[in-house]
C-alpha cells in the first residue's frame, strides 16, 4: 500500500508538471501572437510612411520642386492613413484570427460613476504627465514631443479633432483594450489589465507620454475588463483628448492672438472692426490656468477616489492564471513580445 500511495503521488507529480509547462507554452503562444499583430501594426505603419515619402520625393524631384515635401497638417494627414488606414485594418484582421481566451464580465456604470472614472482619468493623465516631465527634464537630447507637438499646432482644429478626438480613440480602443483584453482575460484580468496599458504605453513612442499613457491604459482596462462595453473607454479617450489636447491647443493660439481658421471670429472681427484678440488673449489665458487647477483638484480627487473604493477593486483570476514568479518570463520572452518591444524600444531611442 505505502508503495502504490509513493508510485500514484510520483505519477500525479509529473502529470501536473507536465500540464503546468503545456498550459505555459500556450500562454506564452497566446501572449506572443498578440504581440506580434501589434509590432506588425507599427511595421506596416512605418513601412506606409516611408513609402509614401519617396513618392512624394520623387514627386518632388520631377517636378522640380523645393523645400519641404508636404506642409505640417499634410503630414498629419498622411500619418493618420497610414495608421488607420492601412496598418488598423490589417492587424484587427490579423488579432481575429487568434482565438479569444475568457471574456470581459458584464456590467454597467451609472452616470455618477462614468463622472467619478472621467475625474480619476483626468488626475491620472496629470500624474503622469507630470512624471513624464520629470523624466524629459533629466534625460539629455530635446523634448520627446516637438515634431508631435509642432504637428498639431500647425494643424487646423477639424483636422486634430477628426484625428486626435475621433480616429485615434476608436481604433486605440478596440486595439489595446478590447482584442488584447478578450484574448488574454483567460490568464488573469491583473495580467491582462497590465499587458494592454503596457503595450498602449509603449506605442506611443517616447517617455513623455509613456506614464500618463499607461497610467489611463490600466485605468480604461479595469473598466473594459468589468463592464466589457468598449464604448464607455472610447468615451473617456475622447473626452480626455478634447480636453487635454484640442481645446488646450486653441486657447494657446487664442492666447497667442491667433484666430486663423475660426471664420466666423475672423468675419466678425472684418465686419465689426474690432480686434478681438484684445478679449481672446486674456480670456484663453484665464482659461488655461483654470484648466490647470482642475487637474490638480482631480489628481487630488483621484487619489480621494483610489482609497474610497480600494476594497471595491478585485481582479478575477481567471480560468488559467499565470504562476506566481513566471510573469516576466510568460510576458515578455515570446517571440512576438520581443519584437513588439524592440520596435518600441527603437521608437524610444528616436525620441530620445
Amino acid at each position: 500500500d505505502e508503495r502504490m500511495t509513493e508510485r500514484y503521488g510520483l505519477y500525479r507529480e509529473n502529470t501536473e508538471t507536465e500540464e503546468r509547462k503545456q498550459l505555459l507554452r500556450r500562454q506564452k503562444h497566446q501572449i506572443s501572437m498578440v504581440g506580434g499583430a501589434c509590432a506588425a501594426f507599427w511595421g506596416v505603419t512605418m513601412a506606409v510612411q516611408i513609402g509614401l515619402i519617396m513618392f512624394l520625393s520623387v514627386l518632388r524631384g520631377f517636378y522640380g520642386g523645393g523645400g519641404s515635401i508636404i506642409g505640417m497638417e499634410a503630414a498629419t494627414l498622411l500619418s493618420s492613413i497610414s495608421m488607420y488606414g492601412v496598418a488598423y485594418p490589417v492587424t484587427a484582421a490579423m488579432m481575429l484570427l487568434i482565438p479569444r481566451c475568457g471574456r470581459p464580465e458584464r456590467g454597467s456604470l451609472s452616470l455618477k460613476e462614468f463622472g467619478l472614472c472621467m475625474v480619476a482619468a483626468v488626475g491620472v493623465g496629470f500624474a503622469g504627465n507630470m512624471i513624464g516631465s520629470l523624466a524629459e527634464f533629466i534625460k539629455p537630447g530635446g523634448t520627446d514631443t516637438q515634431i508631435v507637438e509642432e504637428m498639431l499646432q500647425n494643424s487646423s482644429l477639424w483636422s486634430v479633432m477628426a484625428t486626435t478626438v475621433f480616429l485615434a480613440p476608436v481604433t486605440e480602443e478596440y486595439l489595446y483594450r478590447k482584442m488584447i483584453i478578450d484574448r488574454l482575460a483567460g490568464f488573469g484580468q491583473g495580467p491582462a489589465i497590465f499587458i494592454s496599458a503596457f503595450m498602449f504605453g509603449l506605442a506611443h513612442g517616447n517617455f513623455s507620454q509613456f506614464f500618463y499613457a499607461f497610467g489611463l491604459g490600466l485605468m480604461f482596462g479595469y473598466v473594459y475588463a468589468k463592464t466589457g462595453r468598449i464604448g464607455y473607454t472610447i468615451a473617456f479617450h475622447m473626452i480626455f483628448n478634447m480636453l487635454g489636447g484640442a481645446i488646450p491647443l486653441e486657447l494657446s493660439r487664442f492666447s497667442e492672438g491667433i484666430i486663423e481658421g475660426h471664420f466666423f471670429l475672423t468675419w466678425f472681427q472684418e465686419a465689426s472692426g474690432l480686434d478681438l484678440t484684445l478679449f481672446l488673449r486674456p480670456a484663453a489665458s484665464l482659461l488655461i490656468l483654470m484648466y490647470f487647477f482642475f487637474q490638480i483638484a482631480a489628481f487630488a480627487g483621484s487619489i480621494l477616489l483610489l482609497i474610497s473604493y480600494r476594497k471595491k477593486i478585485q481582479l478575477a483570476p481567471g480560468q488559467w492564471p499565470i504562476k506566481k514568479g513566471e510573469y516576466f518570463k510568460t510576458i515578455c520572452l515570446n517571440p512576438g513580445m520581443i519584437v513588439y518591444l524592440l520596435i518600441c524600444g527603437g521608437m524610444f531611442l528616436l525620441n530620445w
